[in-house]
């Protein structure tokens, strides 16, 4: 089954790919082509068409073609267990972490219950069974001002906050074992040191004093998780490349993936930062999320520091946003749904860095180093001009 896939590796030759692709005619296996240019875009989608439910990874491989990657999936490498072999198309340097591995760890520092074995048809039916995942969730805050919106603006401020999630984790965890469920219609009044939700599709947490459908006590954070955040983030701020971005990974992964496991961990988690930035927001607060503001003037109010919890303050000499798209000085904007390698492809055809407000209604091409030859299955450099 296609959901116990527990590996993934990082492959930086093109050559070794290719012998990957070469599997299939080595021991004649059956192609699924998924991602773009294909007429099927998931292996959900993939499935439906073909009418299958089960998915044998001995029998397939799964070649699933994504913006700036190239993953394959199959049984057949010198390990014997199913492997999602990951590429680069742009020849960078990429870091592939498992969430469910990330999860792992976390756990053995923080046990937690399926959210199965508390036996309630609300919970429940909020179940993907297909995904294995609740369809419930809540979302990270994302605004922005439309004062100051499309102009250069000088000498602004960024405001991250230090490992947003681990600074929540590290004032208290909810006591998931022992929820307290309202009988429905009826709702139940959140006291001082618990934390409540009402049973919507953002799972929205509500204040002491306020009423809920689901509680839970909130309880100081065990030893074993403090010291498995503390580890983390030590080694976060004294690693560099691969390292840093592990050590990150460890931090901010098994939240997103507890989500699959119990819902109301990230829930508490999210609102909790979200709570945090939208107290800090004032009229001078050009755009912000989960955990990070972007201001135009100096904020005195706030904590700076290096710990957990406190704010990291940058300063930016020219910065200028449209929506949540924004861009810092002269560096590649921050584009959701866009690549900062293909910028590069831009620079080549204008001879010029991209102006976020000059350039926004201009196409960005998706332009990658390597590409995926659908016809022959190989993977061969792109040979259009831009790029050479």
């Amino acid at each position: 089954m296609l959901k116990k896939l527990l590996r993934k590796r990082v492959i930086n030759s093109a050559t070794e790919v290719n012998k990957i692709l070469g599997y299939i005619e080595k021991y004649g296996l059956t192609k699924i082509c998924i991602g773009n240019g294909q007429e099927c875009k998931s292996l959900e989608s993939w499935k439906t068409k073909h009418n299958i439910k089960n998915t044998s990874l001995a029998q397939y491989i799964i070649i699933n073609l994504k913006d700036t990657k190239l993953e394959i999936t199959t049984r057949y490498h010198e390990f014997g267990k199913p492997t999602t072999y990951i590429f680069d198309l742009n020849e960078e340097d990429i870091f592939s972490v498992s969430g469910l591995d990330c999860f792992t760890q976390f756990s053995r520092a923080f046990k937690m219950p399926k959210v199965e074995t508390y036996n309630n048809d609300r919970i429940s039916k909020y179940l993907d069974t297909e995904k294995g995942k609740y369809v419930c969730s809540a979302s990270p805050i994302l605004n922005y001002n439309k004062t100051y919106e499309n102009q250069y603006l000088s000498n602004c401020y960024e405001y991250d906050i230090n490992s947003a999630y681990s600074a929540v984790l590290l004032k208290g965890v909810p006591d998931l074992y022992n929820p307290v469920i309202a009988n429905y219609p009826n709702m139940i009044k959140v006291n001082k040191n618990e934390v409540g939700f009402i049973l919507d599709d953002q799972l929205t947490m509500v204040k002491t004093g306020s009423y809920a459908d689901i509680k839970f006590k909130l309880k100081e954070t065990p030893e074993s998780l403090k010291n498995f955040i503390n580890n983390w983030y030590t080694r976060k701020n004294t690693t560099t490349g691969l390292e840093k971005l592990r050590a990150k990974a460890m931090l901010n992964l098994p939240i997103g993936y507890s989500q699959r496991v119990n819902p109301f961990l990230r829930a508490y988690v999210v609102h909790s930062c979200n709570e945090v930035i939208k107290n800090v927001i004032d009229e001078n607060t050009l755009f912000w999320n989960t955990d990070a503001i972007f201001t135009k003037n100096k904020r005195l109010d706030l904590i700076i520091g290096t710990n957990i919890g406190e704010f990291k303050e940058i300063c930016c000499n020219k910065l200028t946003y449209i929506g949540n798209t924004y861009q810092i000085n002269d560096e590649d904007p921050t584009y959701r749904g866009i690549s900062k390698s293909w910028f590069k492809a831009f620079e080549k055809k204008y001879g010029r860095k991209y102006d976020l407000l000059k350039d926004h209604n201009k196409q960005i091409e998706r332009i990658n180093y390597w590409v995926l030859n659908w016809n022959t299955l190989r993977v061969e450099v792109n040979k259009n001009e831009e790029i050479n």
